[in-house]
C-alpha cells in the first residue's frame, strides 16, 4: 500500500478519486524506475533575498515585478530526481496531468512564479528562523532539483486565519501578482473552529475557480496532523473535502495529513522531532522534509506533462 503525496487530476477527467491516506513502512510500492540519484543538500542557513518585508500578523515575501527584457533561464532539462530520505515510502502522484502552466514556464527557460498562501504552516510558526519555513525552502529545493531554473516566490501567510479570510487574500494576491503556480495550505483552522461543512466546500470550489480563472496551476495543500486532534472524525472530514474539492476542480492536492501522520506510524520519536514544542506546528525538520518532498512531487509532475505535451 502506499500513500499518494500529491494528487492531480484534469478538468473534468472522469473518476478521480480521492488518495490514499496512509502508508505502513514496511509496505511494498509500485514505484517508476528511479532516476540518478541527487546529492542531499542541508535545508535552511542562507540568508533571505532581497526585497523582503514582514508583515504584523503574517510574513509577506515580495519579489520583484519581472519586466519583458528579463533574460530567460535555460530551458528545463530532465530532472534527476530521488526519493526524499525523510520519508519511509516513496510519495506516488497518482493521476499527472495539471501543473501544464508550470511545466510550460519551465521548459521555456522563464522565472517560475510562486503563490505560497495559507495561515500558520504558510508563515513559519514553529520555524526558528525565516529561512527555514517551508516555502523558502521549497524554492531552493525546486532549484537544487533544476538547476537552471528560477523561481520567484511569493509568501503570504497569516497564523490563524480561516478559509474564507484568506480566500479574500487570494483573490487580491492573483490580481496583483499573476503567479503560475499557487499553493493553497487550507483548512486545519476550519475544522478545528465551527466553520460549517458546506460553508467549507463552498470557500474551497471559489478558491479554485478563483485560480483556474487565471490559467495557473493550483497546488492544494492539506491539514497537519497532530497526536492531540480533538473530534477526529470532523477533522478527517475536513481533510477529505479538501482532496475531493481539489481532484474534481481540476487542481492537485499535496497529502500533508497522510504525509504526518506516517511520521507517527513510523515512530513517536520522529513525529515529535518533526514537530515545534507546541506538539501542533512544524519543526524545522518538519518543514525542510516536506519542502523536500513537494518540490520533488512538483517537478516530477511538471517534467512529465512537459513530456507529454511535446509529444502530442
Amino acid at each position: 500500500m502506499t500513500f499518494t503525496a500529491l494528487s492531480c487530476a484534469r478538468a473534468g477527467e472522469a473518476g478521480a478519486g480521492p488518495p490514499v491516506m496512509t502508508a505502513a513502512a514496511g509496505d511494498a510500492m509500485m514505484a517508476p524506475p528511479k532516476p540518478a540519484a541527487l546529492a542531499p543538500s542541508a535545508p535552511g542557513g542562507d540568508a533571505l533575498k532581497s526585497g523582503e518585508s514582514q508583515e504584523r500578523g503574517g510574513i509577506e515575501r515580495k519579489i520583484p515585478e519581472m519586466s519583458h527584457g528579463d533574460a530567460p533561464a535555460r530551458p528545463m532539462m530532465r530532472p534527476r530526481l530521488s526519493a526524499p530520505d525523510c520519508v519511509s515510502a516513496r510519495p506516488l502522484l497518482a493521476t499527472s496531468g495539471t501543473l501544464r502552466h508550470t511545466g510550460q514556464r519551465l521548459a521555456e527557460g522563464r522565472p517560475l512564479r510562486i503563490l505560497a498562501i495559507g495561515s500558520s504552516t504558510t508563515e513559519g510558526v514553529g520555524a526558528t528562523a525565516p529561512d527555514r519555513t517551508y516555502p523558502v525552502q521549497l524554492e531552493k529545493e525546486i532549484e537544487r532539483l533544476l538547476p537552471h531554473a528560477r523561481v520567484d516566490m511569493r509568501i503570504s501567510g497569516v497564523g490563524g486565519e480561516t478559509a474564507v479570510q484568506t480566500l479574500a487574500r487570494l483573490e487580491r494576491e492573483l490580481a496583483a501578482h499573476n503567479p503560475d503556480l499557487v499553493i493553497w495550505q487550507v483548512g486545519t483552522n476550519d475544522a478545528l473552529s465551527d466553520v460549517g461543512e458546506e460553508t467549507f466546500k463552498t470557500l474551497l470550489d471559489k478558491g479554485i475557480a478563483s485560480v483556474n480563472a487565471t490559467q495557473a496551476d493550483l497546488v492544494l495543500m492539506n491539514q497537519q496532523f497532530f497526536p492531540s486532534i480533538r473530534h477526529k472524525a470532523r477533522y478527517e472530514r475536513f481533510v477529505r473535502m479538501v482532496q475531493d474539492a481539489g481532484l474534481k476542480k481540476r487542481a492537485c492536492v499535496f497529502n500533508r495529513y497522510a504525509l504526518m501522520r506516517q511520521w507517527g506510524e513510523d515512530s513517536a520519536d520522529t513525529l515529535r522531532a518533526m514537530l515545534s514544542s507546541d506538539e501542533f506546528h512544524m519543526s524545522d525538520r518538519g518543514y525542510a522534509c516536506m519542502a523536500r518532498v513537494l518540490a520533488d512531487e512538483i517537478v516530477r509532475a511538471a517534467w512529465q506533462d512537459h513530456v507529454d505535451t511535446s509529444a502530442m
